[in-house]
């Protein structure tokens, strides 16, 4: 008897494949080849041919015992899916409130002027009198710089182009 190759074994499982009409017209080519020259895989592809005429003529097997599948429960996990993810959701909802309450009160301690800031929360201590100049410089109106402001008023004798 003679060794099977690795095409040998390749164009056994395409001759299965070939009985189920799935083979593309390419593999039908190669197999057609390779069947012409091995006589073991020809000899296999005639009795795999002959098997499944046989099978597929023979009328469908009665059963003694019908057969039964357990039935899926698929409620119960629905259930625990719908409550994960209303989970999920209620968590970032109330992620997104809380950080967006704790960035409004930074964003309002930066900008807001002092007098604003003890308007809006009484509750909180009195600010510093050194955060308190710090607030008040940052919302004033920028002062413009000392001495000559332009290049014209160094130079006089210089014009703008």
């Amino acid at each position: 008897m003679k060794l099977t190759t690795q095409r040998c074994d390749r164009v056994r499982a395409w001759v299965s494949v070939e009985l189920d009409g799935e083979l593309s017209q390419f593999e039908i080519a190669l197999l057609r080849t390779h069947l012409a020259g091995c006589e073991d895989c020809r000899k296999f592809a005639a009795e795999a041919r002959a098997f499944t005429g046989e099978l597929r003529s023979a009328p469908p097997e009665r059963l003694d015992v019908p057969i039964s599948l357990p039935r899926r429960r698929r409620g119960s996990f629905r259930s625990v899916q719908v409550a994960v993810a209303a989970s999920a959701v209620a968590a970032v909802g109330l992620g997104s409130v809380l950080g967006s309450l704790g960035s409004r009160d930074a964003i309002t301690a930066r900008s807001a002027a002092p007098s604003t800031l003890e308007r809006v929360s009484p509750a909180r201590p009195q600010i510093g009198p050194g955060l308190k100049r710090a607030v008040e410089l940052e919302s004033a109106p920028p002062t413009p710089p000392a001495g000559p402001s332009s290049d014209v008023e160094r130079h006089p004798g210089k014009q703008p182009v």
